[in-house]
């Protein structure tokens, strides 16, 4: 699975995201990987997706509530977040709580992946986190 850890950028797929977002994609990007997440629909959810998904969910809800923090150590994301002072809008906040819950629902690679390990509650618990952040 190419992850380290239960958090949203503890993975390759989401440290690609973050670094795409912070050499110039920006909102775009973010904006880019909750649309691919909620484009599944009921259909099977790829774990690429889903992790690029739940680190854009992460950055936005660090964006939102002025963190940076947790960001430093995203490569450049603490300084991406600062130079971003205007507040995500209220419609990409609800999308990003949108495809937590996607990846928390099966059909999902991902999911299935954590389930398969003893951190699959703690993965989900952080998951959940993210969403209260939101």
């Amino acid at each position: 699975m190419g992850a380290w850890g239960i958090g949203a950028f503890e993975n390759d797929d989401a440290a690609d995201m973050v670094m795409d977002v912070v050499d110039g994609g920006g909102l775009e990007r973010l904006k880019g990987a909750i649309a691919a997440v909620l484009e599944a629909g009921d259909e099977y959810l790829e774990a690429p997706i889903a992790a690029e998904g739940l680190a854009a969910a992460e950055i936005i809800a660090l964006w939102k509530n002025g963190e940076t923090v947790a960001a430093t150590e995203a490569h450049g994301l603490a300084d991406w977040l600062k130079s971003n002072k205007a507040q995500p809008s209220t419609q990409l906040i609800a999308s990003a709580r949108q495809a937590i819950e996607r990846v928390l629902r099966a059909p999902s690679e991902l999911l299935e992946l954590w389930s398969e390990t003893d951190e699959s509650t703690a993965w989900k618990a952080n998951a959940a986190k993210t969403t209260a952040r939101l």
